[in-house]
């Protein structure tokens, strides 16, 4: 169920004349730098990655764009957000998650789909994997970037707690194919979250410690907490049988790894 994948690529890549900044803590930038990459525009709110290539194929509806960059930092990062540039901003619409983390010195191509024809990115925050609530970038988006991780991370585990007790173990039957169909129409508190009400997203999740980290929300981690369960919630109804067929043993690895990247993003990790 994670989205945004990243391509993996290999680390080796042709030298480039750059100063390695080593991330710290949530950083605010006073201002942005900006560079020109071929006929791209590269706004940076972070100096712990650089792009390096930009490709884009297809047209209209059918336009994709992958952005291949390094990580400089001198840090794992597990997160990366990127929007789109020049005038109207266009805001993050939600973290590029990478898992495994992003190694110092690595590249990594991450796919968009729909980039606007003005050839700007604008390359906002990143989140670290080896500190507590770490990132550098845009201090909005970094918190963004850390409640909707939370969100998700509790989507989806809320997800596979309701598809358990609706079905019994796998293997699947063809009826449970029709419990889950129904389910996914008929359920009134998905349609209630899916109105992205912040009281409905809280009742709807056991009480836990992460789940007290969403009292410390803003407005930014508000927003990104209720968009992250909408669309966790319609992959989780629409895609539900599809989680289900994964063995429960690796749909609990992933939870459990998920689990501690949104320790430290919220800055809980022991």
């Amino acid at each position: 169920m994670t989205s945004f994948s990243p391509i993996r690529k290999g680390a080796a890549l042709v030298a480039l004349t750059r100063i390695i900044f080593v991330g710290q803590p949530t950083t605010v930038r006073a201002q942005s730098t900006r560079e020109n990459l071929g006929e791209w525009t590269i706004e940076y709110y972070t100096k712990a990655v650089t792009v390096v290539k930009v490709e884009s194929t297809g047209t209209g509806d059918s336009l994709r764009t992958s952005i291949t960059a390094q990580n400089i930092s001198g840090r794992p990062i597990t997160a990366v957000a990127f929007a789109r540039g020049m005038t109207p901003r266009q805001s993050v619409k939600r973290p590029h998650s990478i898992q495994p983390a992003w190694e110092p010195g690595a590249t990594e191509t991450f796919n968009t789909v729909n980039w606007p024809s003005d050839l700007a990115i604008e390359v906002r925050a990143v989140l670290f994997g080896d500190g507590k609530a770490a990132g550098d970038g845009d201090p909005n988006d970094i918190e963004s970037m850390r409640f909707y991780r939370l969100g998700q991370l509790l989507e989806e585990t809320s997800c596979e707690a309701q598809l358990r007790a609706l079905v019994p173990p796998l293997p699947m039957r063809g009826d449970n194919l029709l419990i889950v169909s129904a389910w996914a129409h008929d359920d009134p508190l998905w349609r209630e979250r899916r109105q992205r009400l912040w009281e409905t997203v809280l009742a709807s999740f056991p009480d836990s410690p992460l789940k007290g980290e969403l009292q410390g929300a803003g407005n930014s981690g508000k927003s990104a907490v209720l968009k992250a369960v909408k669309q966790y919630s319609e992959f989780c109804h629409w895609g539900g049988m599809d989680f289900l067929y994964k063995p429960e043993s690796i749909r609990a690895e992933y939870l459990s790894d998920f689990r501690k990247v949104v320790e430290v993003d919220m800055g809980v990790a022991k």
